[in-house]
């Protein structure tokens, strides 16, 4: 797919129409901050070799949405299967599809705020206009202290995919409370104010921090292990030159009893030869 250049225009005006609601004017609380970058850091250290693109807070452009600047705006968009050159992904403000000559990032994750669950997810704005514009899942997450959502929710996660005309399916969570996301070919997790992702062999997928102080911790441990190995090997041969000792030390005190037994006998004359 060709890519062109992303639009620089910066959009600060409010329009009443748009898809807007308070929480967007308000920002982001601490908690949500929280789970956003943290989750950021593990999708970038995920795809650190594919280079796909994830992103906070851009402008997602499209002729479905049904406001002023056809607009939207996700706590977190995954490009995953986009390729835009780093290049570009450093200055990225915006991504416009107005032209039908840009993909839709397949996922997009968002935070939960004390406003957004009625008017924008129970009012079934957010899911729909996603569906819209094309994106494959939908995610949205509660990671406050105390959990904002009503309680029939039954959890902090809640999900949505979509079928190829951009219908909303809500994804079921497991026994454990896990949301299986095919774009990110994962198990999310609720986890208090963070949301886990395991891969499909059960392992945590972690921030490049996270990563970091894992190879520390293991490489820690190998050298702890092999110095405990090269310890009770020293210890083992320290033993075993203890022992040769002691028989040595024996074998020398047998011999010098036998040489004076054998004196004693002489001194009898008694030839210790022939007995």
């Amino acid at each position: 797919m060709t890519q062109h250049s992303a639009l620089s225009t910066q959009h600060s005006i409010f329009y009443p129409d748009q898809y807007l609601v308070e929480e967007d004017q308000i920002g982001n609380s601490a908690a949500q901050e929280l789970f956003l970058d943290y989750f950021k850091s593990v999708l970038r250290h995920l795809y650190r070799y594919e280079g796909w693109m994830v992103a906070g807070e851009r402008n997602l452009y499209h002729p479905a949405l049904n406001n002023s600047e056809k607009l939207i705006v996700p706590d977190i968009a995954v490009f995953k299967g986009i390729n835009i050159p780093l290049t570009e992904q450093s200055s990225l403000t915006s991504w416009d599809m107005r032209k039908g000559d840009k993909a839709c990032p397949p996922l997009v994750i968002e935070a939960c705020s004390p406003s957004n669950y009625q008017s924008d997810i129970e009012a079934d704005k957010k899911p729909r206009l996603y569906g819209l514009i094309g994106v494959q899942e939908y995610f949205a997450y509660d990671p406050n202290p105390t959990p904002l959502w009503p309680k029939r929710i039954g959890g902090r996660l809640i999900g949505w995919k979509y079928n190829e005309h951009g219908q909303a399916e809500e994804i079921k969570a497991n026994s454990e409370g896990q949301m299986w996301s095919a774009v990110l070919e994962g198990w999310l997790e609720p986890n208090g104010m963070l949301l886990r992702l395991y891969n499909q062999q059960g392992q945590m997928c972690l921030t490049a921090e996270e990563a970091s102080d894992q190879r520390a911790e293991q490489e820690a441990q190998a050298r702890l292990k092999v110095e405990e190995q090269a310890k009770t090997e020293e210890q083992a041969r320290r033993k075993a030159e203890g022992q040769a000792k002691t028989e040595v030390a024996a074998r020398k005190s047998a011999e010098t009893a036998k040489e004076k037994a054998w004196a004693k006998l002489r001194e009898l004359g008694i030839d210790p030869e022939t007995l």
